[in-house]
This record gives structure tokens, C-alpha cells and sequence, in this order.
């Protein structure tokens, strides 16, 4: 296995899939509206502050334009959590308990004004305009719709995610496809032959740039080849697809979807969980309206939140 195929499986841990293609969370930086705005960047490697100064800088020169979006955050408790873990601030504290600290409620009113104020994009992916978009933080694989299209094909970059107070935050590689060898098969020799055709090198011209062409098996591959340097992908570097020496990979096995319950612990319950998801929404968006104040939300959410860690019932206990 090469380095990246590596990345993606649980150390001390049996091994029950392998994925020939992978995809990870990377800062696209639309580089064409940065240069006709004359920001002029000589590292595109961007702490989170950085990267808030710059787009309010463009949403203060044109107002057409949007900073930034962070991909799959459609409400506001799934977009506070990822921009907790990018200023390495946890949403939960012992036994599952939901924990927003103080630190916490001020990235929260960055948040809620970045959205107030057309900074930080949040609605339906369907609807967004990628030529007016600054910073996106999402799947490195959206780079192949944008090349697609002539009006983007050259405006984009990848750079690692933007950082505050972890510069060597672990950003894990994403199994994109899973294939496994069963033991039931009656032809297990021609599926291992499949399976080291898939992980070798040899498979990288099919496992690149697949097409709506292509038959439906290829097409379930999606995201980047392990052999990234065999990958051509006009200008665009992959170096930030490339394992980080810096960030050590943790034992996340007990989070994998194949691993058994080895760890015990407490996690709260889906229920509950989504029902504090909708009062966050309900909070922060009479927020964005100018409904309530904002001191006014969050201390309803922490209200909640009280109520909420007080009630073991509201907790599933999971086996040690």
C-alpha cells in the first residue's frame, strides 16, 4: 500500500475495506477574483483570522461578492461545529455533554454577523455562484466541476484548510469507494486480481476525471487516485492532497464504521440532538433577522444546554 492508501485505514486494527480513490477537505481559493480585486497572497496557506480579514476586505470593495462557504453546512449548529473544529474548539465536553464555552460564543457572533452581512455564504448549494466566491472549505473533488467549466477552469486553487489555534490539525482522508474481498465469493482470484489492478498504479488514467461516458462501475469512483503522481490535472497542484508529516494521524478506530465498540462512553441522543439543532436555528436565524439581540440567543441556547446535560435520560450509555 502506498502512503495515502495508508492514511485511510485504523492503525491496530483489522482491516475490512480499502477505498482506490480518496477525497479530503481542503481552502479552494478562487485566485482570479483575489488578483481583480488586487489582493496579491504570497502563501496561500491561511489562518482562520486571515481568511475573515481578507473576505470582509472584498464584501467592503463589492458588495456582489461572497467570502467565504463551508461546503454541507446548510444550518447553523452543523456551520458553528465546523468552525469550532477549525479553531480547534470542541462542542462536547465529558460523557457526551454538549459544552459551548465562552471561547466558543465569540467565534458564534463572528459567525452569525459573517452571515448577516453576505460574508459567509450559507443556503443551498444549487443556487451558488462560483465566479463571485472568494474561499470555499469543502471536498478537494469539487476542483473537477470547476474545471469543467470554461468560466472557472482557471480561476481556482487548493490550499490546506485555514487554521487558528491547531497549524497541525489532523485532516483526515476520506474513503470515497469501498471494496472488500468476500469470503463467500466463488471467484476470489479474479477479485483480488480486481482489487491490486485498483490499487496499483495502472488504474489511475480510470480512476481519473471519470465521466458521465463511462460506465456506471466507474463512475462509483469518485474524488483522486492514492497515486497522486501519476495525476494530471492541468495546473492545479495536489501537494495539499499529499500526507502531512506535521499532523499526526490519531487512533480513530473506534470511529470507524467497521470498527466494533471497543470504547465506552455516553453520546447524546439523535433525538435530542436534532431537536437542539432546530432551537439553534431558530435562535441564531431571529438573530440574523434582527429579531433578538444576540445575547438574547445565546443564552437561551446555554439554558437549553443545562437542561439538556442534567438529564441522564437524554443520554445513550454505549458498552465499554
Amino acid at each position: 500500500m502506498n502512503e495515502i492508501q495508508s492514511e485511510m485505514i485504523s492503525p491496530n486494527h483489522p482491516v475490512y475495506y480499502i477505498s482506490p480513490t480518496f477525497d479530503r477537505i481542503v481552502l479552494l481559493i478562487n485566485k482570479k477574483l483575489l488578483e481583480e480585486s488586487q489582493i496579491q497572497l504570497d502563501d496561500w496557506n491561511l489562518t482562520w483570522e486571515e481568511l475573515r480579514e481578507l473576505t470582509q476586505q472584498l464584501k467592503t470593495a463589492d458588495s456582489t461578492l461572497t467570502g467565504y462557504e463551508i461546503e454541507g453546512t446548510t444550518n447553523w449548529n452543523k456551520l458553528l461545529t465546523e468552525i469550532a473544529e477549525l479553531n480547534g474548539i470542541s462542542t462536547r465536553g465529558e460523557k457526551g455533554r454538549i459544552s459551548w464555552s465562552p471561547e466558543l460564543k465569540t467565534i458564534a457572533k463572528e459567525m452569525v454577523d459573517d452571515v448577516s452581512n453576505g460574508i459567509l455564504r450559507q443556503g443551498d448549494s444549487s443556487a451558488r455562484n462560483w465566479s463571485q466566491l472568494a474561499f470555499f472549505i469543502g471536498k478537494a473533488s469539487n476542483i473537477h466541476t470547476l474545471l469543467a467549466d470554461p468560466a472557472t477552469a482557471s480561476s481556482w486553487v487548493l490550499a490546506s484548510i485555514p487554521h487558528s489555534l491547531q497549524p497541525s490539525f489532523y485532516n483526515p482522508y476520506i474513503r470515497t469507494t469501498n471494496i472488500a474481498l468476500s469470503e463467500n465469493s466463488d471467484k476470489k482470484e479474479q477479485a483480488w486480481e480486481l482489487i491490486e489492478y485498483l490499487l496499483s498504479e495502472k488504474a489511475v488514467p480510470d480512476l481519473t476525471n471519470i465521466s458521465p461516458t463511462k460506465s456506471f462501475y466507474w463512475q462509483e469512483f469518485v474524488g483522486f487516485p492514492t497515486h497522486l503522481s501519476k495525476v494530471e490535472l492541468g495546473n492545479i497542484s495536489l501537494d495539499v492532497l499529499m500526507p502531512d508529516a506535521s499532523a499526526i494521524m490519531p487512533d480513530v478506530s473506534a470511529t470507524m464504521p467497521e470498527a466494533p465498540a471497543n470504547r465506552g462512553g455516553e453520546i447524546l441522543d439523535p433525538m435530542k440532538a436534532s431537536l437542539f439543532a432546530q432551537e439553534v436555528d431558530k435562535q441564531f436565524t431571529s438573530v440574523r433577522n434582527r429579531s433578538i439581540p444576540f445575547e438574547q440567543a445565546w443564552d437561551a441556547i446555554q439554558s437549553l444546554i443545562e437542561d439538556i446535560n442534567a438529564d441522564p435520560a437524554n443520554f445513550i450509555t454505549i458498552p465499554g
